[in-house]
């Protein structure tokens, strides 16, 4: 498998804390992880589970600006812990992280606006 930040053959080491996640030795890169739903591996280039389910981590190609109407993704630092309590609500409600952070983030948003 080659991995898609470097371009190179990728040899895949066992993460230390996520034991199902795997990184490209060569760049660090992460390459694979668990399904949030059933707990199968998923690489990167899997767009679904055996499951059925959307891999969060499959990496697609994307060229230039997104289109009018799609989003850009952005990144975020956030405590590992608030993220996994996040990804474990998510995972309950049969939502994506995104998903979940996003209806989070616009109901706080509500809230302040109502005060």
């Amino acid at each position: 498998m080659k991995c898609p930040s470097c371009g190179e053959e990728a040899i895949l080491i066992r993460g230390t804390h996520e034991p199902d996640d795997f990184f490209c030795m060569k760049c660090g890169s992460k390459l694979a992880t668990k399904c949030m739903w059933c707990g199968k591996r998923l690489l990167v280039n899997q767009d679904f589970c055996d499951c059925g389910k959307e891999n969060p981590i499959a990496v697609r190609p994307e060229v230039g600006r997104p289109d009018k109407g799609k989003k850009a993704k952005t990144s975020i630092r956030i405590d590992s812990d608030i993220l996994q309590q996040a990804r474990d609500a998510a995972v309950a409600q049969e939502k994506t992280l995104g998903q979940w952070l996003e209806e989070a983030i616009q109901e706080r948003i509500e809230r302040e606006q109502d005060r």
